[in-house]
């Protein structure tokens, strides 16, 4: 379908998607196809930058898994060349520039704060909220291993499933 026909089937809702939506993604697939070729190869340096890389590779892999296991026939490549192109830009800018390393070290060191502060504020609701159950129900309910599941599946889905997937395929691979 040409860019015209969709824009008009998306302006009239038949897409599925806002038209905004619809349009805002197109712009993103389209700059990030014209400006990931643009990005030089480099040799990545520093701590932050290797967390950087390697965290996104993680989310590559997962994104690919999924893509490739997923229902959904309408997902794409998309969003995995937009996380590759994430993850060579800012290696690249922050192998190179000493103040983007920094803002990137300090990125994982509040993503790291905030994750262990929602973690254990959300952990507490959940627990708060079947106080009224049982003794022997709510004992079960605060098993460390059953929060950080019921946390992971709150804040992202089945992804984090996938992901423990791929690590007990490759354990049995080993």
């Amino acid at each position: 379908m040409g860019f015209w026909r969709e824009l008009y089937a998306a302006m009239r809702g038949k897409l599925g998607t806002p038209w905004k939506l619809w349009f805002m993604k197109y712009l993103i697939n389209w700059s990030v196809a014209l400006l990931r070729p643009l990005v030089p190869t480099h040799q990545r340096a520093g701590y932050s930058t290797a967390m950087w890389h390697f965290t996104m590779q993680q989310l590559v892999d997962v994104a690919e898994m999924e893509l490739e296991h997923g229902q959904d026939r309408r997902r794409d490549r998309n969003f995995i060349d937009l996380l590759q192109f994430l993850q060579e830009s800012v290696s690249y800018i922050s192998t190179k520039d000493p103040f983007y390393n920094l803002w990137l070290s300090y990125f994982f060191r509040r993503a790291a704060i905030t994750w262990k502060d929602t973690a254990h504020d959300y952990k507490q609701l959940l627990t708060d909220n079947y106080r009224t159950l049982p003794d022997e129900q709510f004992l079960q309910l605060t098993d460390p291993g059953f929060l950080d599941r019921a946390f992971n599946l709150k804040t992202c889905g089945g992804l984090y499933q996938l992901e423990d997937l791929m690590k007990n395929g490759e354990q049995a691979h080993n």
